[in-house]
C-alpha cells in the first residue's frame, strides 16, 4: 500500500522547498507584550511642583518585575550603598523623567508595595511575636489588603487643607505653638539614614526621634530657621512628641498596611501594623 503524501490527502498543491520554511524579515520579531499596571498615587500629584513629571498625575503606570529587577535586589554594591529599592523603582517606572530621590515617601511605598505584590504575589509571611504568651509564629498578611489613603481622603477625614506643598499646621496647646510639618522626599530619607549611621560611626547617640523631627518640622508659629526648631525639639515634651508623631502619621498620604494578627499557640487577636522586613523583597520560597 503505498502511502498518501499529506499535500494529496488534503487537496493542497506541493510547495517547493523555499516555500517550507519561511524566512523571517528582518522586523518580524514576537511581540511580547510587557506586563504593566497602573498604581494610584497618595499625593495624586498634588505636591510636586510644576515641571516635574509627577505634577498632577494621580497614577503611574510601572511594569512587573523580570530577571533584570531580581538582579538589581541581589546586587551586592546597591544594597552596601543603600540605593536597592531606588534602583528597582527606576528600573521599574516606566514614565520618563521620574527622579525616585524627589517621591514623596508616601507615593513611593505604594510603587513598592504594588510592585512586591505584583511580582511575587500577595502572600507576605512576617514572623510576629505574640504580645500575650511572647511565642513567634509566622502571619501570612495579604498585600491586596493594603490600603492607599490619598491627600483628599485624609483632607475630608481630619477637617484641614494642606498646602501647595503638602504642609499641614499641628497645634501643641501646652506650648501654645504651632507646628508646621512637611511630608519627606526620598533624598530626606536617605540623608536621615546617613545622619544616624554617621553618628553611630562616631560612637554618639543616634537619637532617631530628635533626627526624624529635624526632618518633618518645617516651622514652628512660623519660625523656620533650624537653631530655632531645634530648641523647640529639646523642650518638647514627652507625651507631646508622641501626640506630634501620631498626627503627623495619620495625616500623611501613604499606604496603611494593617492587618489582624491571631497567635498560633494562645489564640490571641490584634490588630497591628505590618513591618517591611528582609523578607519583603527577598522571600524565602
Amino acid at each position: 500500500m503505498t502511502a498518501r503524501k499529506n499535500s494529496e490527502r488534503i487537496g493542497v498543491e506541493p510547495q517547493s522547498a523555499a516555500q517550507d520554511v519561511p524566512v523571517a524579515k528582518p522586523n518580524d520579531n514576537f511581540a511580547f507584550v510587557l506586563p504593566t499596571e497602573l498604581i494610584r498615587l497618595p499625593s495624586e500629584g498634588r505636591f510636586y511642583e510644576k515641571g516635574d513629571p509627577l505634577y498632577g498625575k494621580e497614577t503611574i503606570e510601572m511594569k512587573q518585575m523580570t530577571a533584570k529587577e531580581e538582579d538589581i535586589l541581589t546586587n551586592a554594591s546597591f544594597i552596601k550603598e543603600g540605593v536597592v529599592l531606588d534602583r528597582l523603582l527606576s528600573s521599574l517606572i516606566l514614565e520618563p523623567g521620574i527622579n525616585v530621590s524627589k517621591m514623596f515617601l508616601g507615593d513611593k511605598n505604594a510603587l513598592l508595595y504594588e510592585s512586591r505584590r505584583l511580582g511575587y504575589g500577595p502572600t507576605y509571611n512576617v514572623n510576629a511575636m505574640c504580645g500575650v504568651c511572647l511565642e513567634s509564629t509566622v502571619w501570612a498578611y495579604d498585600l491586596g489588603d493594603i490600603e492607599i489613603r490619598s491627600a483628599s481622603q485624609i483632607e475630608e477625614e481630619c477637617g484641614f487643607e494642606f498646602t501647595e506643598n503638602g504642609e499641614f499646621i499641628i497645634r501643641i496647646e501646652s506650648m501654645k505653638a504651632d507646628v508646621e510639618l512637611r511630608p519627606l522626599v526620598g533624598a530626606d530619607e536617605t540623608r536621615l539614614a546617613k545622619i544616624l549611621a554617621g553618628k553611630k560611626k562616631h560612637r554618639l547617640p543616634e537619637e532617631p526621634t530628635v533626627e526624624f523631627l529635624r526632618q518633618i518640622i518645617a516651622s514652628v508659629n512660623g519660625n523656620s530657621d533650624p537653631v530655632f526648631i531645634g530648641e523647640f525639639i529639646d523642650v518638647l515634651p514627652i507625651n507631646e512628641t508622641k501626640y506630634l508623631k501620631a498626627e503627623y502619621k495619620e495625616r500623611i498620604p501613604g499606604v496603611r498596611a494593617r492587618g489582624e494578627f491571631t497567635c498560633e499557640n494562645c489564640g490571641t487577636i490584634d490588630e497591628r501594623e505590618v513591618p517591611m522586613t528582609h523578607e519583603f523583597f527577598w522571600p524565602k520560597r
